[in-house]
């Protein structure tokens, strides 16, 4: 699941799409932080360029709320962004990583009224009511999508209590073995989308780099080759045993 998610993160930052990040177990609060961190890291170029709320902070402070605005401002303040980056994403601006709280389904009902509740803070100790996305964004009811990634049924939480008490739409990014269990949930409008595992993950890369949004494919489309090379592995290692069964006449030991 982790390509799916650095995949909607970077589709996401490239688009100006600001992002909530929250998380169902503490588990996938430290793969959020990690899928977080590969996508700040300009080292690799298409990445994108991070500023920590605190840095930016004084600009918020002299008037510069609008994200252009604060853009422009940092890099008059002569910022320059990293060689090979997309792009500057702002803390509190563009995304929040507001990490892991216990009984998340009930944290889920609790954003239907307000976000800021649940998560007074974010995972770095940022005040969440005064981070900018929040002006826009108070509650679920003014988010326009919920992308849940989860190789368990946690997933659903969000069909149950951000669908049908809020009405939020849902899409899934599941493991590959999932993805048929929730084929009725498409077709009965519940969730609106679903990337199914390693395929699904980079069949969205691919769409990604044909629509300019990112420079080349990431790690879901690479591991593709790995994974048809096991696949192919596992079949003819499938047909040696059969030819094995037959040819040792263990069929007709089997009978007797």
């Amino acid at each position: 699941n982790q390509p799916m998610g650095i995949a909607v993160l970077r589709h996401a930052f490239s688009r100006h799409v600001p992002v909530f990040v929250t998380a169902v177990s503490p588990l996938g609060q430290g793969l959020a932080g990690q899928g977080l961190e590969s996508v700040f890291d300009t080292r690799t170029p298409g990445n994108f360029a991070l500023v920590r709320w605190a840095d930016w902070e004084p600009f918020r402070a002299a008037g510069h709320a609008g994200r252009d605005s604060l853009e422009a401002a940092w890099e008059a303040a002569g910022n320059e962004l990293p060689e090979g980056a997309l792009g500057w994403v702002f803390e509190g601006v563009d995304f929040a990583h507001l990490g892991y709280q216990p009984l998340f389904s009930l944290v889920i009902l609790g954003m239907g009224s307000s976000i800021a509740a649940q998560y007074p803070t974010d995972v770095s100790g940022n005040p969440v009511p005064e981070m900018p996305m929040l002006q826009a964004h108070k509650n679920l009811r003014e988010v326009d999508l919920a992308v849940t990634l989860a190789g368990s049924s946690a997933c659903m939480w969000w069909v149950i209590y951000g669908n049908a008490k809020v009405g939020l739409p849902v899409a899934f990014g599941v493991t590959a073995v999932m993805a048929t269990d929730y084929f009725p949930y498409i077709q009965s409008g519940q969730i609106v989308g679903m990337m199914g595992g390693l395929r699904g993950a980079a069949e969205y890369e691919v769409l990604e780099t044909e629509g300019g949004y990112t420079l080349a494919t990431g790690n879901a489309y690479r591991g593709m080759d790995v994974q048809s090379l096991a696949h192919i592995v596992i079949i003819l290692l499938v047909i040696l045993g059969n030819i094995a069964f037959f040819a040792g006449g263990f069929h007709r030991k089997t009978a007797l």
